[in-house]
């Protein structure tokens, strides 16, 4: 005993307690002792002091002193309590014994009991003191493995896990100690490691300490643990056990393989790496650093980086940069932990290189000891860059310039409604908004219609997570509502914030959806005028240069008379395509798959024949469900009467020459019976002509199969059946069947028509047939009537013509006559005449000879214009086409004009005698200049019929002469002949012409009226 201890001695005999006190005293240094006569003081002694061992008499009033023993049990378990009695008996012994009392001692006579009472009390305080130093040996340690970071599991020699700590758990990922107690280890270990382990616990069973060694655990969430494991054969709660300590290194472990991968990943880097030291020395570098520069690492690895300076690898403006980032980096100011810098690099066998250097210090204490050189090769991405630069140019560009509406938008955040950021001057001109209207705005407060921001919200969360869009919507523009088709151009960077970028790209096609609706509402009326068309119409596909018709109209079934399935889903060349017309028809369909429109004559079978058709087609835009691409429409339209129309009025052409070039009414009934025959293929008809003389229609030919002669058709009179009606009153008229009385026909005509040949007579064409006439028939029937009525006419006309024109000969041929006289009769006493005064006058001087030959030189002006008249005067008979403007310039050539001027305006050819022509042209222009005194001769068209004028200014004509002008011997001049404009006027009679004098005109103007087609005049 080190330390002072207190006793407390329990008797209730106070000289007994007291005797006892002072003994023990005595024979220990070590103690002092308290007394107490009665256990209830000494329980209050108890709870004073500190107790370290009470001795206590057994019989005591109140309390015995096991009782006692009770109580200060209760107060204080452990405590040192020796049973010191007078009563010596085995069963308080025994059950002191049993109550676990320290020692039980007999009191006996004599001091030397006091020396064993004072041992056993050293002893008892002994045993406690060394056992509550176990005990909190013992919490120390408890507390020490409770608060331990490292695991603790305590096993029983059968490998159960009796006890683990809150680390241990932790480690192995259980809700608490508590879920391990039971466990074996073997349950927690990796499969791969539980041979070691068996071996493990096999040692420690067998009381040997084991070196620590790593294992892998599965913890309960299945993830692998390390853990270095000490294992030492201990005692636990009084059974041999094996603690084992667990030292987590998983997170030791992982970091050493993510040092691994790092340096695995810094060997296969893109970059290359340089670790230099603090005097510049290469002491690591990976594949990629070697290459950029063209060694090894060997060569490299211990070589001062400026080597590569010297060797002309590296600019030496790069130590410089170097250091310049290096001093940023230590700079106590500086919070940056990386620098960068460019440089170029020199490959000794490749081309040259950009490199862009990071810079990051190594690990220190304070202390620099160098740096890390990551050199990223930055060439392409320069070169990237550069061309990114010109993209962005051009883009620039192409949006200020782009025909479209653009404009840039940017959503600050998720969920909010964008913001117009940019526009482009092709967005203010369709918009109709100046740039500082709409930049900065909402998109949905200015171009988004209010019925159309649900449309417009959807289209935002599709552009916010940079979807492309492309899609129809309406805006709002300053001149109201349009359609634009929408695609936009998400940015490919975006704000670190999370905003979305792009552009909205807006076509115009206001006018394409309203030419879409309208193709809809074409392709309806289509579909109306295919079912309603009169024209046969099928819808074909080409398959291989075969025709297949899917679907015809109500029009196709009633003309070709085919049912639908008959022709349908079959090629045409097996239904309406003739075999003889096949190639045609292969070249047609050619034509129609290179894009030719085709309208062309085909001919196509039918129910009831052959017949013949205009052929044109009308592709299918498609392709879609109703009209796939490669359609077509196939319209026929049923041209079997026009052609036969075309053919008969090709003849009848024909035979129009041939009547019109006939002599005589009785040859043009003739030809006109014959065309009805060949031509309208009617084989019953005939022509009655009108006879002056007897006032009735007499029968001129006749069509008769039987032969009938035409002296047995009857003659028609005044009010004498349907035909004298037609003739008289001009109208055709048709019957059939039981109307064929009215004709006076024996004929069995059941069918036809009595047509007018106006003032000439009547033409009766029928048919033995009832119903024969249709309105092509009809049609061509008047057509031939009215060509016989015209061939009838000009065969009169030209009968009068000829008669006229004999008798014009006949008068030429006097005029002629005379003019010869007045050439040769009158000529020859004149020159004789003036052949005498010529000798008279060398023989004589007389005063009469001057006025004989005046007289002289008038008769032979008289003659020659008398000679003039008179052969001017015969009918023009062989004209030709002249130049009315030429032929008036020629003649103002040959006339004195002195100083007058003519002018000539556009005048039309005309059929003429041209010396004729020029003549009369020369005597209007010698009376407008030698009568008129004219100093401006006009010749121009006349305005209200064909013809020209000839208009001066000269002093002009009387109203009151004009009528008389024109007549012979009328002249203002005393020696003029009085024929010029005689003359004039008989050359325009000569033509056919008519020559008058204007009224009310200053001057005089003289105006030819004349025809291109004016007949002959009739002769005087």
């Amino acid at each position: 005993m080190r330390e002072m201890a207190t006793v407390l001695l329990v008797d209730d005999d106070p000289g007994m307690v007291d005797t006892a006190a002072a003994f023990v005293e005595r024979a220990s240094d070590d103690v002092t002792v308290t007394t107490a006569t009665n256990p209830n003081a000494a329980l209050d002694l108890f709870e004073e002091l500190d107790v370290d061992c009470i001795v206590s008499d057994y019989n005591m009033p109140g309390m015995d002193g096991l009782a006692l023993f009770e109580a200060i049990t209760e107060r204080e378990p452990g405590t040192p309590f020796v049973l010191f009695t007078g009563k010596g008996s085995e069963e308080v012994a025994s059950e002191a014994i049993s109550l676990g009392v320290t020692d039980y001692l007999q009191k006996e006579t004599g001091t030397e009991q006091y020396e064993v009472l004072a041992n056993r009390i050293e002893n008892a305080i002994e045993a406690r003191h060394a056992e509550r130093q176990l005990e909190r040996s013992e919490e120390r340690y408890q507390h020490l493995v409770e608060s331990s970071p490292a695991g603790v599991v305590i096993t029983s020699l059968d490998d159960s896990i009796v006890y683990a700590n809150e680390a241990a758990a932790s480690f192995i990922g259980a809700d608490g100690p508590e879920a391990l107690h039971g466990l074996s280890t073997l349950d927690l270990v990796h499969p791969e490691d539980e041979a070691t382990l068996r071996e493990r616990w096999a040692g420690s069973r067998q009381s040997e300490s084991r070196e620590p060694i790593e294992q892998r655990f599965v913890g309960f969430d299945g993830e692998t643990r390390h853990a270095v494991v000490a294992s030492t054969p201990i005692t636990y709660e009084g059974e041999p056990a094996v603690q084992s300590v667990l030292t987590d290194v998983t997170e030791h472990r992982e970091r050493e393989h993510e040092l691994e991968r790092y340096e695995t990943v810094m060997e296969v880097a893109p970059v290359g790496v340089f670790v230099l030291d603090a005097e510049g020395t290469i002491t690591w570098c990976n594949e990629r650093a070697t290459a950029l520069v063209g060694h090894t690492a060997a060569e490299l690895t211990g070589d001062p980086f400026v080597s590569l300076i010297e060797e002309g690898i590296v600019p030496e403006a790069a130590i410089s940069k170097y250091r310049a980032v290096l001093r940023d980096l230590l700079s106590a100011s500086s919070d940056r932990t990386t620098g960068q810098y460019t440089i170029p690099i020199a490959h000794p066998e490749r081309d040259e290189r950009v490199l862009r250097i990071h810079v990051s210090l190594l690990p220190s204490d304070g202390e620099f000891r160098g740096a890390v050189l990551v050199g990223q090769d930055v060439t392409e991405r320069n070169r990237y860059e550069s061309a990114l630069e010109r993209e962005r140019d051009r883009l620039s560009a192409l949006f200020e310039n782009v025909s479209d509406a653009v404009f840039r938008y940017e959503f600050e955040a998720a969920g909010e409604a964008g913001r117009i950021r940019a526009v482009n001057p092709a967005f203010e001109s369709v918009f109709g908004y100046d740039e500082h209207e709409v930049v900065g705005e909402r998109i949905a407060q200015t171009i988004v219609p209010a019925d159309r921001l649900a449309e417009y919200e959807d289209v935002v969360a599709r552009a916010g997570t940079g979807d492309l869009v492309n899609v129809a919507v309406e805006c709002e523009t300053a001149t109201g509502r349009r359609t634009f088709l929408l695609r936009n151009a998400s940015m490919t960077e975006t704000a670190e914030d999370g905003r979305v970028a792009g552009y909205a790209i807006l076509t115009d096609i206001t006018e394409r959806r309203e030419d879409k609706r309208d193709l809809q509402r074409e392709r309806n009326t289509l579909a109306a005028l295919f079912e309603n068309i009169p024209d046969p119409v099928y819808r074909h596909d080409l398959d291989d240069d075969v025709l297949v018709p899917k679907e015809v109209n109500p029009a196709f079934e009633e003309v070709f008379g085919y049912e639908p399935e008959c022709v349908l889903d079959r090629p045409v060349t097996e239904t309406i395509v003739p075999a003889d017309r096949v190639e045609k028809h292969r070249q047609l369909v050619a034509a129609s798959k290179s894009g030719a429109s085709l309208d062309a004559e085909v001919e196509r079978l039918t129910a009831t024949g052959r017949r013949t058709f205009l052929l044109r087609n009308v592709p299918i835009s498609g392709p879609d469900e109703e009209s796939p691409e490669g359609s077509q429409y196939a319209i026929y339209t049923d041209i079997t009467p026009q052609k036969r129309r075309e053919r008969v009025l090709l003849d009848l052409h024909d035979r129009t020459r041939e009547m019109m070039g006939a002599e005589g009414p009785a040859a043009v009934a003739s030809i006109a019976m014959d065309a009805t025959e060949d031509l309208l293929d009617r084989s019953v008809a005939g022509l009655w002509l009108y006879d002056e003389d007897t006032g009735t229609l007499r029968p001129a030919a006749l069509t008769d199969d039987e032969g009938t002669a035409v002296e047995a058709l009857p003659t028609y009179g005044s009010g004498d059946g349907r035909p004298w009606e037609v003739f008289e009153t001009g109208d055709a008229y048709s019957y059939d069947a039981d109307d064929t009385d009215d004709c006076r026909s024996e004929t069995p005509v059941q069918s036809g028509m009595v047509l007018p040949l106006g003032e000439y007579g009547v033409m009766n064409v029928g048919t033995t047939t009832p119903g024969e006439f249709d309105e092509t028939d009809e049609a061509l029937t008047r057509l031939l009537a009215t060509t016989v009525e015209a061939a009838l006419e000009r065969a009169e006309r030209e009968h009068e013509r000829a008669a006229r024109k004999r008798l014009l000969e006949r008068q030429n041929d006097q005029l002629e006559a005379f003019a010869s006289v007045l050439s040769h009769d009158l000529r020859s006493p004149l020159a004789v005449a003036s052949g005498r005064l010529e000798l008279l006058e060398t023989e004589t001087d007389s005063e009469h000879t001057r006025p004989i030959a005046d007289a002289l030189d008038r008769m032979d002006t008289l003659i020659e214009e008398c000679l003039t008249f008179a052969r001017q005067g015969q009918i023009v008979t062989d004209s030709t086409r002249v130049d009315v403007e030429a032929t008036a310039e020629r003649a103002w050539r040959t006339v004195e004009t002195g100083g007058t001027e003519l002018t000539v305006e556009d005048l039309d050819p005309v059929e003429a005698d041209d010396d004729r022509l020029r003549t009369l042209f020369e005597n209007l222009f010698r009376n407008a200049i030698e009568h008129g005194d004219a100093t401006a001769v006009r010749v121009g068209p006349l305005d209200d019929a064909p013809g020209f004028y000839v208009a001066d200014d000269g002093s002009g004509i009387p109203e009151s002469e004009r009528e008389a002008v024109f007549e012979r011997g009328y002249s203002t001049n005393e020696a003029g002949t009085g024929l010029g404009l005689a003359i004039v006027d008989t050359l325009a009679e000569a033509h056919g012409w008519e020559v008058t004098v204007a009224d009310g005109t200053a001057g005089a103007r003289f105006e030819v009226n004349f025809s291109p087609e004016a007949p002959l005049p009739t002769p005087r």
